[in-house]
C-alpha cells in the first residue's frame, strides 16, 4: 500500500525519481524544479545559498556545481520527503479508506506549475531586496573602496557610477584608481591603535575600527593605503580628485611634510561621514591613503587619524 501511496504522491516520472540517481530537470532548472515539486523550503534555501555564493565568489562554475549537487541528491531527498508526508497523512487520516488516502497524497504531492511561477517571482523579489540593501549600504557613499583580487586585471579602489573599465584613462582621475602590486608595507611603516582590526589585504595597509557602543548603522573609521598605477605626481592626483569631488564639499588641497614625507591632501564630507585623502610620491610611485570617519564612529577617530598620519615613516 505504501508504494501505491508513494506513486500517487510523486505522480509524474515516479519510476525515474525512485530508480535514477541523476535528475536532469534538477540539473537544468535548479531551485525552480524544487518549487515545481512543491519542495518550497528546499527551493528557497538553494536559491539563497546560490545567490550568496555567486555574489561572494562571482564564479559561474560554483553555480554549475550546485546544480550538479541538486541533480545527484534531489531524487533521494524528494522520496524521503514524500515518505514523511505520507506517514503524516496516514497518521492524521486513520479513518480514511485507501482510495481517500490515495486522493489526499495526490493532492498534497505531485507537481505545480503555479508554484514555479510564484517561486520565480519570490526569487526576483529576494534579488531586488539584496540589490536594494547593497545600494543603500554602498551606493550612497560613492567614495567606498572596493577590494578585488591582487592580480594584473583592473582593480578599482574607488568606484563611481559608471564602469571603471569603460571610463578609466591613465593619468586622469574620473572616479577610480587602479591598485599597483607594490607592497606598501615594504615601503612605509605605520602605527595603528590596537583597537583597529587588521584586514590583512595583500600589498596594502588596511585597518578598521567599529564603534559598538552606538546603534548607528554607519559607525566605523577605517584606513587604507595603497600604491596606484599610472600617476607619477601625488599633487597632480590629489588636485584632480579634489576637483572631481567638488560636489561633495571637497576641501582645499593642503600640502605638508611629516617625517620627511610630502603629503598632499583634502577631505570630503557627506551624510555618511568624512573622508580624508592623502597622497605622496616616492621614486616616481604614487601612494594614496584614505581615512574614513563615519557619522556613528567613535569621537576619538579624528584623534586616531592624526596619530596614524604622524606615525607613517619611510623605510
Amino acid at each position: 500500500m505504501d508504494n501505491i501511496l508513494l506513486e500517487k504522491f510523486i505522480g509524474d516520472n515516479y519510476k525515474k525519481i525512485t530508480t535514477r540517481q541523476f535528475n536532469i530537470s534538477g540539473f537544468f532548472f535548479g531551485s525552480l524544479y524544487l518549487f515545481y515539486r512543491k519542495l518550497y523550503l528546499y527551493g528557497l534555501l538553494v536559491f539563497i545559498v546560490n545567490l550568496i555564493i555567486n555574489v561572494l565568489l562571482n564564479n559561474i562554475f560554483v553555480g554549475l556545481f550546485i546544480n550538479i549537487l541538486i541533480a545527484v541528491f534531489v531524487n533521494k531527498i524528494y522520496v524521503s520527503y514524500a515518505n514523511n508526508k505520507i506517514n503524516k497523512i496516514k497518521e492524521f487520516n486513520k479513518d480514511k479508506s485507501d482510495e481517500e488516502l490515495e486522493n489526499i497524497c495526490k493532492v498534497q504531492g505531485g507537481t505545480s506549475v503555479p508554484s514555479v511561477i510564484i517561486g520565480f517571482l519570490v526569487e526576483i523579489l529576494l534579488t531586488g531586496i539584496y540589490i536594494g540593501v547593497a545600494i543603500l549600504i554602498f551606493g550612497i557613499n560613492i567614495n567606498k573602496f572596493i577590494k578585488f583580487n591582487n592580480n594584473d586585471t583592473v582593480q578599482p579602489i574607488e568606484e563611481s557610477e559608471n564602469s571603471i573599465e569603460d571610463d578609466y584613462v591613465p593619468g586622469v582621475f574620473n572616479g577610480g584608481l587602479m591598485i599597483d602590486d607594490i607592497n606598501v608595507k615594504n615601503e612605509f611603516t605605520m602605527e595603528v591603535p590596537s583597537i583597529f582590526t587588521d584586514n590583512d589585504y595583500a600589498y596594502e595597509y588596511n585597518y578598521e575600527y567599529e564603534n559598538k557602543e552606538t546603534e548607528e548603522f554607519f559607525k566605523t573609521c577605517s584606513i587604507s593605503m595603497s600604491a596606484v598605477k599610472d600617476f607619477s605626481s601625488s599633487l597632480d592626483l590629489i588636485n584632480q580628485m579634489a576637483k572631481y569631488y567638488k560636489d561633495q564639499n571637497a576641501s582645499k588641497v593642503v600640502n605638508e611634510e611629516i617625517n620627511n614625507i610630502k603629503w598632499s591632501s583634502f577631505y570630503t564630507e557627506d551624510d555618511i561621514g568624512k573622508t580624508y585623502y592623502y597622497a605622496n610620491t616616492k621614486n616616481n610611485q604614487v601612494y594614496v591613503l584614505r581615512y574614513e570617519i563615519q557619522v556613528g564612529a567613535d569621537s576619538k577617530c579624528e584623534q586616531y587619524r592624526k596619530e596614524i598620519i604622524n606615525s607613517i615613516k619611510i623605510k
